[in-house]
């Protein structure tokens, strides 16, 4: 926390404090706003701020349980990418990416599986990898990447539908991409790095906008 805090706190995780509501207005807008610990949002927003704390001891819990889950830390984490780069990239975009790399090693897996233990022809493995790591992708990103637009039910399937479209154009573009560079004689790490940068910000925008977005509204 106190990498992006602009003032020191000896609790930025704390949720019991005031503040004045001219300050609220201020950094509203530049706000993160997600998951539960405002006061961190707030004070690592805000340029100039004056503290005072007054220490307290907190007490064994008696009952209920913590908040604190898998969640919760990651969009702690998110918090604190979003104040470092939100300025540049979208904090989800991380997130986004991260699900995409676990969705390579699903593809190799499954590749390797298919391919040979049930010794399926090579293009007709890699289709079915490929499906099986988009799946993979799709079933993450709505359950963490996505979780305040998280798709159930019916929508679940027509997003899954919309993302295998997205990914799939994202593909051919990153593809076609990284043929052009290489063929200008770029070094074939760069054309590839290019072709899977441009592909995931395909992905991710498009799939922002319709998968998460328009499909998440619908009645």
């Amino acid at each position: 926390s106190h990498l992006v805090l602009k003032t020191p706190l000896t609790d930025p995780m704390s949720g019991f404090f005031m503040l004045k509501r001219q300050l609220l207005n201020e950094v509203a807008h530049d706000l993160y706003g997600q998951g539960f610990k405002i006061l961190l949002d707030i004070c690592a927003t805000a340029t100039t701020i004056k503290t005072i704390e007054l220490p307290y001891q907190m007490r064994y819990r008696q009952s209920g349980e913590s908040k604190l889950d898998s969640l919760v830390v990651l969009e702690f984490l998110l918090l604190l990418v979003y104040k470092s780069f939100g300025r540049l990239v979208p904090s989800k975009f991380f997130l986004f990416a991260l699900v995409g790399i676990s969705g390579v090693f699903v593809n190799l897996a499954a590749l390797g599986f298919f391919h040979k233990l049930m010794l399926y022809p090579y293009v007709k493995a890699q289709v079915i990898a490929i499906a099986i790591a988009m799946t993979s992708n799709f079933i993450l990103n709505n359950r963490f990447t996505f979780p305040t637009q998280r798709l159930r039910g019916k929508k679940f399937f027509v997003g899954l539908l919309s993302f295998y479209v997205t990914c799939s154009i994202g593909a051919i573009i990153g593809i076609a991409l990284g043929d052009f560079l290489y063929r200008l004689t770029f070094p074939w790490w760069t054309a590839g790095m290019c072709s899977v940068l441009v592909s995931a910000f395909w992905n991710y925008s498009l799939s922002s906008i319709f998968t998460w977005g328009k499909i998440s509204k619908k009645k």
